[in-house]
């Protein structure tokens, strides 16, 4: 297997297609097509070399969720090749080609992998197994209705060939609007318990790589120091213990004055290095209250008026009424505080200089919001920059933050070097634990109104916590009328049928940066309204 493509180099190594290679996809109006000899744009999900060997182009990247596995069995299972014959390569940048349909974007998140790619990459492999069969047939000079592709093969009963016997044929051959699939009660790999993941002996092994494990030749190692206190910013730096460390090779303001880039060559000395280094910082706009300063002010939110109502059309004087009529009240107060997301690789990133634009090396979650950061930080067009995706070591959403943290934090690392060498940008887990993106600390107040046969009259909902996407370029698509859906998902759309309802939302106002995590709202959510379900 391999890992390092870009949609130019993928291109090119197709070389003339009509005798090298067959690739199917569909076009981004979403009809089935192969890459023709001029190079066009096409979303390609399945190569066959000319030697037989079947790609599985991933769209999504590899956290350990099982991706890799998921989409090649797609298309193992349509094509009709086995697994153990089977490769895959993760797809280049490209929003246009390789958008996840759920979000419009290129992207991974959400549980929605499979789910949007599913029928995409079955059509795909069933598109190849139907060209290979026409050319066969027409080769053979057979009914291509007699013929199968089973285990790479291609038989009529009588006599069999490999189906890299017919891939120059095969490119040469319409792509089908609409190939046969496969019924459910055929599948070979879907659904079989026992089909394995695809991943696991690399990973076991040692030779899958992952971001962290980069190293290029001549790149200088970055960390970062940070603010102590979240929204600070850095006035001025001593470096003169830093030069002691062997391997030290600079310092340098980040240009948003968010902390100070340490240069060396290698990881050791970055670290030991920004140890030594001494910053003074401006406080004045940072969030300056400790944790129980926070819970109190988030306790304080839901105990009085809130700032939306998250229940169109329901009355909160309704609700009142309600509950003074009731004859029994339960009520509790809850507060989760900040969570990491503790992924077991760090944070890291390498931006290699290549030609006159730049490579990235990165276990990248979300292509779509890292290219164009790259690009605006380094002031390059966008076909000057490719990613290069990577396994990823966990992330929970970590990876994939609105502003690209961690990719800009990179970007402005390289920007500030001569642009010669790569950049390798390291987060310790000490970094990842002080100094990034959280699950938003959350209160809710529940006030529940029961009825003498104990039936719920009505329930009083208040919820405060940052919002995550207020001020992203996703808030028009996720914020109504104020409402952060996030926020307050899992107590406004519940699935318990409660008369009465009222749900009060209040943002919280703190530097402390927050993003999505494993379930996002349903993490607290959740626990509360089972809780005082079971109350």
């Amino acid at each position: 297997m391999t890992f390092e493509t870009s949609r130019r180099t993928f291109l090119q190594g197709t070389g003339a297609l009509a005798t090298t290679a067959l690739i199917v996809g569909l076009t981004p109006g979403g009809a089935l097509a192969k890459a023709e000899t001029t190079g066009q744009h096409f979303t390609p999900f399945v190569k066959i070399a000319a030697d037989g060997q079947v790609t599985a182009i991933i769209k999504h990247f590899e956290m350990g969720q099982g991706t890799t596995t998921g989409l090649t069995t797609l298309i193992a299972e349509e094509l009709g090749i086995d697994l153990d014959d089977m490769a895959y390569e993760f797809a280049p940048s490209d929003n246009k080609l390789y958008a996840n349909l759920a979000f419009g974007s290129q992207g991974t998140g959400g549980s929605t992998a499979i789910a949007n790619s599913f029928m995409q990459y079955r059509q795909a492999g069933a598109a190849a197994r139907e060209m290979i069969l026409a050319a066969a047939a027409t080769a053979w000079k057979v009914d291509a209705k007699q013929l199968k592709l089973d285990k790479g093969r291609v038989s009529d009963g009588k006599k069999s060939a490999p189906l890299s016997d017919f891939v120059a044929a095969a490119v040469k051959l319409e792509v089908p609007e609409k190939p046969p699939l496969k019924e459910a009660k055929d599948f070979k790999w879907i659904g079989n318990p026992d089909t394995y993941r695809l991943d696991s002996s690399s990973k076991i092994n040692g030779t899958a790589q992952f971001a962290m494990d980069i190293h290029l030749d001549g790149q200088m190692v970055a960390v970062i120091k940070r603010s102590p206190r979240f929204g600070g910013q850095i006035v001025s730096f001593d470096d003169k213990e830093a030069v002691k460390v062997p391997g030290f090779i600079r310092a340098a303001n980040l240009p948003t004055k968010a902390g100070v880039v340490i240069f060396a060559e290698h990881t050791w000395a970055a670290f030991q290095a920004r140890e030594a280094l001494e910053a003074e910082w401006d406080f004045s706009k940072a969030e300056n209250r400790g944790s129980e300063e926070i819970k109190k002010s988030l306790l304080k939110a839901v105990n009085s008026k809130p700032e939306f109502n998250a229940t169109p059309g329901a009355d909160i004087k309704d609700t009142e009424q309600r509950l003074a009529e009731a004859a029994q009240v339960i009520e509790r107060d809850f507060y989760f505080p900040y969570l990491s997301h503790s992924p077991m690789e760090p944070l890291t990133c390498t931006i290699e200089p290549r030609g006159d634009g730049v490579v990235l090396h990165d276990g990248c979650q979300f292509p779509a919001g890292a290219h164009p950061t790259l690009a605006a930080v380094l002031k390059l067009p966008m076909e000057k920059i490719q990613i290069r995706t990577l396994y990823a070591g966990g992330s929970f959403g970590r990876r994939a933050t609105p502003v690209s943290d961690y990719h800009a934090e990179a970007a402005f690392a390289f920007a500030l070097t001569d642009r010669k060498k790569p950049v390798k940008l390291v987060w310790s887990r000490e970094d990842d634990l002080m100094g990034g993106y959280y699950r938003p600390a959350f209160a809710h107040k529940v006030r529940v109104g029961l009825d003498k046969q104990g039936n719920i009259v009505a329930w009083d909902h208040r919820i405060a916590g940052k919002s995550i996407f207020k001020g992203t370029r996703l808030e028009s698509a996720l914020v109504k009328d104020g409402v952060d859906k996030t926020s307050v998902e899992g107590v406004d759309d519940t699935h318990y049928d409660i008369p009465g309802l009222y749900v009060g939302l209040t943002d919280h106002k703190t530097q402390v940066p927050v993003v999505w995590w494993r379930s996002v709202g349903h993490s607290h959510t959740a626990f509360v309204m089972e809780t005082m379900i079971d109350m």
